[in-house]
């Protein structure tokens, strides 16, 4: 839907953008209209002429849209795939998405069509014939003109509102702690069949793999755990009730995270007090756990519960605190932090695949290769996959994150593109209609500079006018885009400060060149133009 959005406002702009343009077009031929009206034609045929011509200008363009759109419709999936696991959808060819397409192609051609159809029928055949399409009419005579460029400035103030906002989150979200260190960890899943290896067999292939890619040179630590850090809310959430008291309904949920020896210090995650899960933790020792602060805090309100114990449903027995660990976001960087508890997989093994970390210190592709030696060495039928780093795996975690930057900025980046073609071409078609008028001033005396400046003025008049409906608009729209932001308020002042600073700049540049024009008007040849 946000895309959907962000889309669609680029498309109202663009519409807005071709009206313009179109009642440009459609002032300088009200001679051609008037004589026409005056030859017997009625006004709704002026009216379906117009039309057409505004479905004939569509209908290009959807075209070689369609053309665009089929080239180019693996840009998104390949923004989502990962170098370990494709794309989640593919963006097959769509006839559903053809006909709205098609439809899209036809409304907006009756959108932009409306303006100069309107003003067609307005149209006065003396005045028309008297005219002859020329005069000193400047933009305070292009009413319909100036609220279009005022709606595109409004519409691009919300695009780069929006670009601002996402870009903002996403550098955010890169710049936030995640409570461990994911520099020089190497990934890969190993999924042995469980026919093969069952529950009691499963845990000593795991310690083995870990004990020979340790000795591997360039291999500082190995371990394994169940899921990967910051795997998109893979994590099972279980009820903790500790010894002694009743925690009720979703309050008593903690994240459980099923891991090798050498976890801790394999990821950087510091031990605050107690130890972490080693070997000492065997099946048949008592069942050991650590747990982080909010956990501590969140169960046994207060910081050390080393030595309590605590049940977890299903049947797991009862577990001791035997270490605590330093808080951390383990499933979610959007989340905040949320109370986990760490296990041994060898008192709780599970058939079925892990991931393994590896903290390295040589050449990633060297240590891989050698890896792949090793698990055939303990069984030539498996092999590993999903081979990446945990920098890789953080930024698939954010890839909705960076999708939504990335297009925001790239719409945006369009809009501003499209408004300051708009304000060119309504300032430009003014200069051109004022050229008499302007040849007289200069006539008089008036100075390029003012000259330059008295366009000017007017181009940033008519954008100061957008960003005034534009800003209250963004205000009241940016409640909707509160649950895509992280560590930032949608009514963010340097976002709104530097949107409504490009929109300025943008303004001035698309201004400055008809500014220019109007003040190298030649005297002799503007007082000749009439």
């Amino acid at each position: 839907m946000v895309l959907l959005s962000l889309a669609g406002l680029v498309l109202l702009i663009a519409c807005a953008n071709v009206a313009n343009l179109l009642l440009a077009k459609s002032a300088v031929r009200q001679r051609e209209i008037g004589l026409r009206l005056a030859l017997g034609a009625g006004r709704w045929r002026i009216v379906r002429q117009l039309f057409t011509e505004g479905l004939l200008l569509a209908c290009m363009a959807g075209f070689a849209g369609v053309l665009f759109g089929y080239f180019a419709r693996n840009t998104i999936p390949a923004l989502l795939a990962t170098s370990w696991r494709p794309s989640p959808f593919e963006a097959a060819f769509d006839p559903r998405v053809l006909l709205i397409s098609l439809g899209t192609t036809f409304l907006t051609g009756v959108l932009f069509s409306l303006a100069p159809a309107w003003q067609a029928r307005r149209v006065e055949v003396n005045d028309a014939l008297q005219d002859g399409g020329r005069g000193t009419a400047g933009l305070s005579k292009l009413r319909s003109g100036k609220l279009l460029v005022v709606l595109q400035v409004a519409l691009s103030l919300l695009r780069l509102m929006g670009a601002g906002l996402f870009v903002k989150t996403f550098a955010n979200f890169k710049a936030a702690s995640i409570g461990f260190n994911p520099k020089r960890v190497l990934l890969f899943k190993l999924d042995p069949p469980p026919a093969r290896y069952p529950k009691d067999r499963v845990a000593g292939l795991f310690e083995q793999l870990q004990e020979r890619t340790s000795a591997i040179p360039g291999v500082r630590s190995a371990t394994f755990s169940l899921q990967p850090l910051l795997a998109r809310g893979l994590w099972w959430a279980h009820r903790v009730l500790p010894s002694g008291q009743k925690v009720a309904g979703d309050r008593s949920a903690a994240l459980d995270i099923l891991i090798g020896s050498h976890f801790f210090e394999t990821m950087g995650i510091p031990i605050l007090c107690g130890r972490a899960l080693d070997g000492r933790d065997s099946p048949d020792a008592p069942r050991a756990v650590v747990v982080n602060p909010e956990f501590a805090r969140y169960f046994f309100r207060r910081e050390n519960p080393v030595g309590e114990t605590f049940t977890i449903n299903g049947g797991m027995g009862a577990y001791r605190i035997v270490g605590i660990c330093a808080d951390g976001r383990y499933d979610s960087q959007r989340d905040p932090v949320k109370p986990a508890l760490f296990r041994s997989f060898a008192q709780g093994p599970r058939p079925g695949g892990v991931t393994f970390e590896v903290k390295i210190a040589g050449d990633a592709a060297g240590i891989v290769k050698q890896i792949r030696q090793v698990v055939r060495s303990l069984d030539s039928d498996l092999a590993i996959t999903d081979v990446r780093t945990q920098t890789e795996q953080m930024a698939d975690a954010l890839s909705q994150e960076r999708l939504l930057a990335a297009l925001a900025s790239a719409f945006g980046a369009l809009a501003l593109i499209l408004a300051c073609v708009g304000i060119y071409g309504v300032v430009a078609y003014a200069v051109a209609r004022r050229t008499g008028e302007i040849g007289i001033r200069v006539a008089l005396g008036a100075e390029p500079g003012r000259v330059s400046w008295m366009i000017l003025r007017e181009t940033l008049l008519l954008s100061g006018a957008g960003v005034a409906m534009g800003v209250p608009a963004a205000l009241a729209l940016g409640r909707f885009t509160g649950s895509f932001l992280y560590g930032l308020k949608p009514n963010d002042p340097l976002t709104m400060a530097a949107a409504v600073l490009g929109l300025a700049v943008a303004s001035a540049v698309a201004g400055y060149l008809p500014a220019r024009q109007a003040a190298r008007v030649d005297p002799m040849t503007a007082l000749r133009h009439d």
